[in-house]
């Protein structure tokens, strides 16, 4: 991920009360938990997830919109692996 941005992604997802990611019991080895708050980020930031969200129709879900921005989310962090080149 650009420089910089680990401090707000490990920042936020750790907010005491927030019942982020980064706030639930997980063991030191699960990888996924940093991967999943990575994810949100992206979600939050790059993507017009939130947006969709505020502006959705009655019949639209959540999940439904965050599996619309999903290919836009795997793109980035395979750029952020150095798998894909950006744009």
């Amino acid at each position: 991920m650009p420089h910089g941005e680990e401090y707000e992604v490990a920042e936020h997802s750790c907010k005491v009360g927030s019942g982020r990611v980064g706030r639930r019991s997980y063991s030191d080895e699960d990888v996924d938990v940093v991967m999943a708050a990575v994810v949100a980020h992206i979600r939050h930031t790059r993507t017009d997830y939130d947006d969709r969200l505020r502006n959705r129709q009655s019949w639209e879900d959540r999940d439904d919109i965050r599996h619309e921005v999903g290919d836009k989310i795997a793109k980035i962090v395979r750029q952020w692996q150095g798998k894909e080149d950006e744009e």
